[in-house]
């Protein structure tokens, strides 16, 4: 019977295989099998039109020149039938049956490993098909090749930060960058997604691989870019400390396409360093109205603040900035108590304050004065000048006290100054400070200080008018009542309040420090115009008006009996003596944030309060590179004005003034200035701000407010309530923000868009927030979770076998041979009455290290004091690391080593007693054969001799003792006799043992 053969000839063959990969190409073999990827269409066509329904089958080879994946001839799927000239692409659910291992043979890779894994060794492949006759298993097609370069990704290389230690800025602000690897593989073709992670190192010398092993990060954050900006949004970094930062690429399919994971290496950084506290802090009364303080800096710091108030109150601090190590406090009232504390400044950044300190001010000499009498002043006999002379100072002029507010020279001085005037309350009176000499009693012994009120008013101290000063007697001048001056009373600090006591008709002045100045209008001499009009000047120059009813003028209101202001249009807001850089209309001091609007190009700067002959420079620096030239242009930048221009590009810039010994810096922000709220209905807002209510303490927090709570790690359950919130609101939700990642569905008690919210918050600490939203607002308070303190103090290990065999911090435990050996490992902490509920699970944190290995992740015992392990003795040796405590974790360790039994056994004879036996042996032959030859005929005396010595060896434990020794067992056996045998006719016996010994 004749039978069809089809069979392949060349291009001639009857059928036509077309295969093709798509990329990317995976190291995946099951992913060519899947029909929703299409990674590997194969195309078969029969052109033999004689034919129908012909059954066929495939042969796959995949190979590179390493690894080969070919058909088993023994497997036989369902065949695929064919017909002439219609193209029949090979189903996915057959091919799959052929790329199934099982079905494979395997060569150059461990097939156990590949059918686990299924992944593709790296290289370049050839995917080959064949079509086979169903039956007769010959060639009937071409052979349809494709080539693929497999390959696994690198992971992303890490470019920003490169520095070792960042510069802090102020908004918090670091830039983060990588560049990805895989672009140029076969495998790009796929969309990558990045996961940043940030841990934080502490304490400080841990190494960051373990670091970014052993803990959860502080912040992540996924995104499809190769960089994040890291903002004043995310999670503070604290100044000094150590982070590490890892990128980790993943594929959008699924697949693990990358090499270790996608996970980058891991970098570090320091960011800044810690603004450390002064030290040395000290302050001294130096009279009624002034205090000093002087303390020793660090070598990072660029400045203080110091603060002070009367002890005893809750009044707000009055702040003093300066660059130098010691600060005058002035304006004090005599005989009082203050309190004082100093904080440091390290660029944009404040340090922790110092301790606080108190001193009593001098009491006040009473000074007898009348308007309009000439004081008494004794004749000043002290001619020596006072060596340095600076702002701050006080000095007498006529028994008039004069704080020295600007200062020119260095002797004779120009500058300007406030004069006390008793009937004012000591309020402040301007004068300009003329060719003035002070003695080292800071007394006035030449020129003239002049107010600045009236020159030919009753405010004249020293000589004025030609006249010259007769050397400080008190006969100088004659009282002067000429005309008097338009401004009545005058006070040395910024005016921004004035009102009228309705009860008692007194004139109630509040500077801009919040201090208060009470004016009573009936007392003599404070209507110097006698116009019944109260005119008060401020140190900008601005004037209100109270009238003879109450009624009070403020400076931009019209009034006939006001006097002009005489302010610019840079009027400081500042302390006449501190330098400011002016911008806008606003005085900015050094480390102070500049906003303006995003589409602002064109600044312009000014320098106010320095002195006169400095020489000044400016700069302007863009993330550390100076850009100076490139803003200013062709503007000079040595004067006190500066203009400049700066690109839109530009977001953030510091600019810096140096002038003399001195020098202030500004942070630039672009942007900040672009929606300005009304400040009005700003405050109506904040009035009306809803707040959160909670029920352990049944108080309500406002925005911004701290809620404290004890820790624990048991189920402790909370309720929270929006009050106040207006009646139009429509809905709620709650968010709660632990750590920088919203936790609410794991803590909440209740649905979370309710008015009200119950949450469990056993075990949580670290940076907890709660916010209330409600319709487009929110309320957001600080929860602060109490963790009980405590250290680790010790570490022990026991042996279960003998409990009293011990091993402490930094000591071995030796353990002789022995199958599952358990040891007890316990940490010691102080205090010992803490329990398990009030520290988290991850202050104490167990590890171990097997001989070379990485160290060992024990998280399931994590917050243990106490754990078993046992030991199989696969390893000679482990170590038991412990890190715990808080705030600050200790490391402690303890070893476990080893010990094989090791024992042997064996027999010999030590020299010594070699030589003894064979002298024994001499002796013993000698005796039986002379009483041999005693005996005579029919005696014959035998000597016989053994002796031998056995050893054994081996290790032990010690008993109740961490430690293991060595033991050696001898033992010895053996003896000597004579034997004498008589021979008698007929009978013979023998007389044994007539010597033995040994034993």
């Amino acid at each position: 019977m004749a039978k069809a053969e089809v069979s392949a000839q060349g291009t001639s063959a009857p059928v036509q295989v077309n295969s093709q990969l798509t990329p990317p190409n995976s190291i995946y073999l099951s992913d060519y099998a899947n029909a929703s990827l299409n990674k590997w269409p194969i195309t078969l066509t029969l052109r033999d039109f004689t034919k129908s329904d012909y059954r066929v089958r495939l042969r796959i080879t995949i190979e590179s020149q390493t690894v080969r994946l070919r058909t088993k001839p023994t497997f036989r799927p369902t065949g695929i039938y064919l017909n002439a000239g219609i193209p029949t692409q090979v189903p996915y659910d057959k091919l799959s049956a052929y790329l199934n291992p099982n079905n494979l043979e395997i060569s150059g890779i461990n097939p156990g490993t590949f059918s686990n894994s299924q992944q593709l060794p790296e290289g370049f492949y050839t995917f080959t098909v064949e079509v086979l006759d169903y039956q007769r298993g010959n060639v009937v097609s071409n052979v349809g090749r494709s080539v693929a370069w497999i390959v696994q990704n690198d992971p992303p290389l890490l470019n920003l930060p490169y520095e070792d230690k960042l510069r802090i800025q102020e908004p918090q602000q670091v830039q983060f960058q990588w560049t990805p690897r895989h672009t140029a593989s076969p495998n790009s073709a796929f969309e990558t997604e990045y996961i940043f992670r940030l841990w934080e190192i502490w304490p400080a010398d841990r190494n960051p691989n373990e670091v970014v092993r052993t803990s959860q990060p502080i912040f992540e954050h996924r995104t499809n870019l190769n960089s994040y900006f890291y903002g004043p949004g995310d999670i503070a970094l604290v100044p000094g400390r150590n982070y590490a930062w890892q990128v980790q690429a993943v594929s959008n399919i699924g697949r693990d396409l990358f090499k270790n994971e996608g996970r980058s290496e891991v970098k570090s950084f320091q960011y800044g360093d810690e603004c450390l506290p002064i030290t040395g802090f000290g302050i001294e009364a130096l009279g009624p109205d002034r205090i000093k303080a002087d303390w020793t800096g660090g070598w990072n710091h660029s400045g203080y603040v110091v603060k002070i108030r009367e002890s005893g109150t809750t009044e707000e601090w009055t702040n003093y900035a300066t660059n130098i190590e010691t600060q005058v406090l002035f304006d004090l009232e005599a005989d009082t108590e203050y309190e004082v504390q100093v904080f440091s400044k390290c660029g944009v950044l404040t340090g922790d304050g110092s301790e606080v300190q108190s001193v009593t001010t001098f009491a006040q000499d009473v000074v007898d004065f009348n308007c309009g009498e000439e004081p008494d002043n004794p004749a000043i006999t002290n001619r020596e000048p006072i060596a340095n002379l600076q702002v701050g100072d006080k000095i007498e002029a006529l028994g008039f006290k004069v704080r020295i507010t600007e200062l020119s020279g260095s002797g004779p001085y120009n500058g300007k100054g406030a004069i006390e005037v008793p009937l004012f309350n000591l309020a402040g009176v301007k004068a300009d400070l003329v060719n003035i000499e002070v003695n080292t009693d800071k007394k006035l012994i030449g020129g003239f200080v002049e107010t600045t009120v009236n020159p030919a008013g009753p405010f004249i101290v020293g000589l004025g008018g030609g006249d010259e000063l007769d050397e400080g007697n008190a006969d100088a001048t004659e009282d002067g009542t000429e005309e008097t001056p338009d401004t009545d009373v005058v006070i040395d600090e910024v005016i921004t309040d004035v009102e009228v006591d309705e009860e008692t008709g007194e004139i109630v002045v509040t500077t801009e420090d919040g201090e208060t100045t009470t004016i009573d209008p009936d007392e003599e001499g404070v209507d110097e115009n006698e116009d019944g009009d109260i005119v008060i000047e401020d140190s900008n120059g601005d004037t209100w008006v109270v009238g003879p009813d109450g009624t009070v003028s403020s400076p931009n209101e019209s009034n006939d009996n006001s006097s002009s202001s005489g302010s610019s249009d840079t009027d400081t807001n500042t302390d006449s003596s501190t330098p400011v850089i002016v911008y806008n209309g606003s005085d900015y001091t050094d480390g102070e944030m500049v906003n303006f609007s995003s589409d602002i190009t064109d600044l312009s700067f000014e320098l106010k309060n320095f002195i006169e002959g400095d020489e000044i420079a400016w700069s302007i620096t863009e993330s550390e590179n100076d850009i100076s030239s490139e803003a200013a242009g062709s503007n000079p930048t040595d004067e006190a004005i500066l203009n400049i221009t700066l690109n839109t590009d530009v977001a953030t810039a510091q600019l810096n003034s140096t002038f003399g010994s001195n020098s202030i810096s500004l942070n630039l922000q672009r942007g900040a200035g672009d929606s300005e709220e009304d400040e009005e209905s700003g405050d109506e807002a904040e009035a009306e701000l809803p707040k959160i209510w909670f029920n352990e303490d049944n108080v309500e927090y406002a925005d911004g407010e701290i809620i404290t709570i004890d820790y624990t790690s048991a189920d402790h359950d909370i309720a929270f309530e929006l009050k106040g919130y207006p009646e139009s609101t429509e809905s709620f939700k709650w968010y709660f923000m632990h750590n920088g990642v919203d936790h609410t569905v794991d803590v909440q008690n209740n649905e979370r868009n309710l008015y009200n919210f119950g949450m469990d918050i056993g075990g949580k600490a670290g940076d907890i927030k709660l916010i209330a939203e409600y319709d487009d607002q929110s309320v957001e308070v600080i929860i602060n979770v109490n963790r009980k303190e405590f250290e680790l103090e010790s570490i022990m290990a026991v042996d279960m076998k003998d409990t009293k065999r011990k091993a402490y911090w930094g000591e071995t435990l030796y353990l002789v041979s022995g199958i599952g050996r358990n040891v007890k490992f316990q940490a010691g902490i102080d205090p010992e009455s803490i329990s398990s509920s009030e520290y988290n699970d991850n202050d104490i944190v167990w590890s171990y290290n097997e001989q070379e290995t990485p160290q060992q992740n024990l998280e399931y015992e994590f917050g243990k004091r106490t754990i078993i392990k046992e030991y199989d003795f696969s390893d000679e040796s482990l170590r038991m690391n412990l890190d715990a405590g808080y705030p600050e974790k200790m490391h402690k360790y303890v070893d476990v080593h080893r010990i094989k039994e090791d024992r042997e056994k064996g027999e010999f004879l030590p020299p010594g007693i070699n030589t003894a036996i064979n002298l024994s042996k001499t002796v013993l032959n000698e005796i039986a054969e002379n009483l041999d030859n005693l005996a005579g005929p029919g005696v014959e005396v035998e000597a016989g001799f053994n002796f031998s010595i056995s050893q054994e060896q081996f290790n032990e434990e010690i008993d109740e003792s961490r430690l293991y020794r060595t033991v050696r067992e001898i033992k010895a056996s053996g003896g000597a006799n004579l034997t004498a045998e008589i021979m008698i006719p007929g009978l013979s016996f023998t007389i044994p043992k007539v010597l033995k010994a040994g034993g």
